[in-house]
C-alpha cells in the first residue's frame, strides 16, 4: 500500500493545486476505521470507505474526479476494480468501473447532474450542500484520490472600479462622503462631486452577531443615503432571505455584506450635493455596526472633466451693434429689473438649500 500512495504522490499534489481556490472538502470513514480528512484514499482489498464531499454556501460540483491506483494490473480475469453507490443500495450501483487492461492507473469522471438524476437525495443533501457516497475495491488494494470538479465561478467583471472609503470618514455606523470639516463631516469627495456621481452601487459591509443569526433570531433594520440629492432615503434590511428589501449575506465570521444598486443604474448622489452620507441602522438587537463602505462604478463610466464640452468659437454668431435694439430699449428700469432677477435667484438658492 505504501508504494501505491507513492506513486499516486504527484497526482495528489496537483490536485490539491487545482481545487485549492474552492472551498470543497473531502472527508472519508474506511470500513473499518475512523472519519479523516483528505481526498487520498486507501481501500484495502474486497473492503471500502464512505466519502463526503462538503461544499461552502454558495459553491458548486461539476463533477467527481477518480484517480485510481492499483496493487496490480487489471487482467481479463478481473471482474472489477472499483465502483461507488450511495450506501443504503436503496437505487443500487451507480458507478461501476474496471482497470485499463495491464495498467495499474486510470481515472475516470462522473458528471454531477447525472448522478442526481440517478441518485436524488441518496448521494446528495441539498440542505447541507452535500455529496456521500461509498467506494470499494476489488481483488486489490486500491489507492482513490477524489477530486471535486468545481463549477466555474462568475469572475468578477473588468469593467467594475471600486473604492473603499478610507477608515477615517467612517463615523458610528454613518460613513462621510461631502461635508463640513468644522462638524468632522467632510469626506474624501469634497470638491470632488463630479467624481462622486460616477458611482452607481454601494456595498455595506457590517458586523453582526453569528449567534443571533444562526438562532434565527430576526436582525434588521434599514441602510440608506442621506444628501441634497436623496434627502434621507431609507431601505430596509435583514438576514432572512427574501424577507426584506435587501439581504445581508454572511462573508466571514461575524462579517455581512449586502450591495445596494437603482434599478435604472442611475448614480446614488448627484455631483452638486454639499453634504454625502451613508448610514445604517439597526431596528432589532441593537448589535449592528457598519464597518466601512464600498463605492462601485463601471469603468467605462465618464470621467469628470474640468475642461468645457463646447469649444469656443473664435468668431461670436452675431455681430455686436453699437446701437441698443429697438425691440428691447436699455433704460433705467430695465437695467433695475435685470439687477432685481440676479437677487431673487440667489436668495432663492439660499431658501432651497437643505439643512441637515
Amino acid at each position: 500500500m505504501k508504494k501505491i500512495i507513492a506513486s499516486i504522490a504527484a497526482l495528489a499534489v496537483a490536485a490539491t493545486m487545482a481545487t485549492s481556490a474552492f472551498a470543497a472538502t473531502v472527508g472519508y470513514t474506511p470500513w473499518n476505521g475512523e472519519a479523516t480528512t483528505g481526498s487520498t484514499i486507501e481501500v484495502a482489498a474486497w473492503s471500502g470507505a464512505w466519502v463526503d464531499i462538503t461544499l461552502e454556501e454558495g459553491e458548486e460540483l461539476e463533477a467527481i474526479k477518480f484517480e485510481v491506483t492499483s496493487a496490480n494490473a487489471a487482467t481479463k480475469w478481473d471482474d472489477y476494480e472499483m465502483f461507488i453507490f450511495n450506501g443504503a443500495a436503496a437505487k443500487g450501483d451507480y458507478g461501476y468501473e474496471t482497470g485499463v487492461m495491464a495498467e495499474t492507473e486510470y481515472e475516470f469522471t462522473y458528471d454531477v447532474e447525472e448522478i442526481i438524476a440517478e441518485m436524488g437525495e441518496t448521494i446528495y443533501k441539498a440542505d447541507e450542500n452535500k455529496y456521500g457516497f461509498n467506494i470499494q475495491a476489488g481483488q486489490d488494494d486500491i489507492v482513490v484520490n477524489v477530486v471535486p470538479v468545481m463549477a466555474e465561478a462568475d469572475e468578477p467583471a473588468d469593467d467594475v472600479e471600486e473604492f473603499v472609503v478610507p477608515e477615517e470618514y467612517v463615523g458610528d455606523n454613518v460613513v462621510y462622503l461631502v461635508g463640513e470639516a468644522e462638524k468632522n463631516e467632510n469626506g474624501p469627495f469634497n470638491d470632488k462631486g463630479a467624481e462622486l456621481a460616477t458611482y452607481t452601487a454601494v456595498k455595506f459591509t457590517v458586523s453582526l452577531s453569528d449567534a443571533e443569526v444562526d438562532a434565527g433570531t430576526w436582525v434588521g433594520g434599514g441602510v440608506g443615503f442621506n444628501s441634497n440629492s436623496t434627502s434621507w432615503e431609507s431601505h430596509e434590511w435583514s438576514c432572512q432571505d427574501g424577507v426584506k428589501e435587501l439581504t445581508f449575506v454572511k462573508v466571514s465570521d461575524g462579517v455581512y455584506e449586502v450591495t445596494f444598486a437603482r434599478e435604472d443604474g442611475a448614480s446614488i448622489f448627484a455631483a452638486d450635493d454639499e453634504y454625502a452620507q451613508v448610514w445604517l441602522q439597526d431596528w432589532s438587537t441593537g448589535n449592528a455596526k457598519l464597518l466601512g463602505v464600498t463605492l462601485i462604478k463601471s469603468a467605462d463610466a465618464d470621467e469628470p472633466t474640468d475642461e468645457p464640452t463646447d469649444e469656443p468659437t473664435d468668431e461670436p454668431t452675431d455681430e455686436p451693434t453699437d446701437e441698443p435694439s429697438e425691440e428691447t430699449p436699455v433704460t433705467g428700469a430695465t437695467a433695475g429689473l435685470a439687477l432685481a432677477a440676479v437677487a431673487l435667484a440667489g436668495a432663492a438658492v439660499v431658501a432651497t438649500k437643505k439643512n441637515k
